[in-house]
């Protein structure tokens, strides 16, 4: 998966995924972001579709003939792409990833969106415990 707020994207931002190392498929979405918002984006590729969600909704489903088969010496890039600095993500943060060996149904990426893997708290965390350790002290 790609996003990008760049004005030179289609719309001035995107979301888009980009298959393959020296020969690639690029798709690219139009869709702007709620600013300051966690977002979940999913992108699960399988005979020849790709589909983009957004939060657990389906935003695109494109055909795209691209052979997997094989092994691939290439690096894997999320929130960029090699030489292309136009695709680069700059304007928040990417928390969270899994990748996973199946492509994931839509009620599969919305139970995994859902579940306590990917939920973000506090609670007992090393920062948080020591934040309020140092509150209490002084």
């Amino acid at each position: 998966m790609a996003v990008s707020d760049k004005a030179h994207a289609v719309g001035g931002g995107g979301i888009g995924v980009i298959l393959g190392g020296e020969f690639q498929m690029r798709v690219i979405i139009q869709n702007s972001m709620k600013n300051k918002t966690w977002h979940h984006i999913a992108g699960p590729y399988e005979d020849g579709s790709v589909e983009i969600y957004l939060d657990g909704e389906i935003l695109a489903e494109i055909e795209i003939p691209f052979d997997f088969s094989g092994i691939n010496d290439h690096d894997l890039r999320i929130g960029c792409a090699k030489n292309k600095p136009e695709y680069a993500f700059e304007a928040g943060f990417i928390d969270e990833i899994a990748i996973w060996s199946r492509a994931l149904s839509e009620d599969g990426i919305k139970t995994v969106m859902r579940s306590p893997m990917f939920l973000v708290s506090p609670k007992n965390r090393m920062a948080t415990t020591w934040g309020d350790m140092k509150q209490k002290a002084f």
